[in-house]
């Protein structure tokens, strides 16, 4: 009895979760490679990844809004409420008292499942 009461005592302890993640065997390949060359663990690695892409997380469909700017036409990045997408990066800011975009957006990559479940993704 002991020693179960001891190992719920450090498991409720600890902030590290179990997580298993099925990866495509070339993206394994790769992680491991980068992982040899930089010598950081493939957990760190995909850890330290993660919580980079959460920080820039926009829940939904990118878009890229059009509009002209003076005589040129511009265009910024919002987010489209669809369920199914994700992008990560940043959203175009538009001053609305000036009016003027301040900030166009960044697009790294995004992951839309809608269209027969597979995950897309690029980079604009």
């Amino acid at each position: 009895m002991a020693k179960k009461a001891k190992k719920k005592a450090e498991a409720v302890e600890s902030d590290k979760v179990p997580f298993q993640v099925r990866f495509d065997r070339d993206l394994h390949q790769e992680l491991v490679k980068l992982s040899e060359q930089t010598g950081i663990s493939v957990n760190q690695l995909v850890q330290g990844m993660c919580r980079g892409a959460l920080s820039s997380a926009q829940v939904g469909q990118w878009n890229e809004f059009g509009m002209m700017e003076g005589d040129k036409p511009t265009r910024f990045l919002i987010s489209k409420p669809a369920k199914g997408c994700v992008w990560f990066g940043s959203k175009g800011i538009f001053d609305s008292d000036v009016p003027e975009i301040t900030d166009r957006g960044t697009f790294w990559f995004g992951i839309d499942i809608r269209e027969r479940g597979d995950v897309h993704f690029g980079v604009r």
